[in-house]
């Protein structure tokens, strides 16, 4: 399963709403820049605001809003932050420092090694949203390393 943005968060939910209903787990989640949690109530998030050149909270908190529908924006399946963690597949998950999304991957991580689950985690310096799907070096590095992800399972 994997998915960038958005559907990233959508990705791990889903993944999350099948350990529920007891759904086959995928092996590998491989989450681009994702967005955990529609609340963007993370206090780190208005510091990175400010480096972030494509999103903002402002239209961060709009999106969220018409996305959700009129659902309660902390529940897992629009913030899957929220949700259980384990007896998921193994999580990679590919994020840049100056990516608004990043305080809230940071923070899964934290609660990831909480409760004693791996994350596969890099954070690239300087890099922006969705920066792994771009034309850097760094981009087809990681590219080359989604590849190789895939090709373990």
């Amino acid at each position: 399963m994997m998915g960038d943005s958005a559907g990233g968060g959508f990705a791990l939910a889903l993944c999350q709403k099948f350990k529920i209903e007891n759904v086959h787990q995928p092996q590998r989640i491989i989450l681009l820049s994702p967005w955990l949690d529609l609340t963007l109530s993370n206090p780190e998030i208005k510091f990175i605001d400010q480096s972030d050149p494509f999103l903002g909270i402002p239209g961060l908190r709009r999106a969220a809003l018409a996305y959700a529908g009129g659902y309660d924006l902390h529940n897992y399946m629009l913030s899957p932050i929220n949700g259980a963690l384990d007896g998921l597949g193994q999580i990679s998950i590919f994020i840049g420092s100056n990516d608004i999304m990043v305080a809230d991957t940071r923070k899964l991580k934290m609660l990831a090694e909480q409760q004693g689950i791996s994350i596969d985690y890099r954070e690239c310096k300087d890099m922006v949203h969705v920066w792994m799907l771009l034309y850097f070096r760094e981009s087809r590095q990681a590219q080359e390393e989604i590849k190789q992800l895939l090709h373990t399972m």
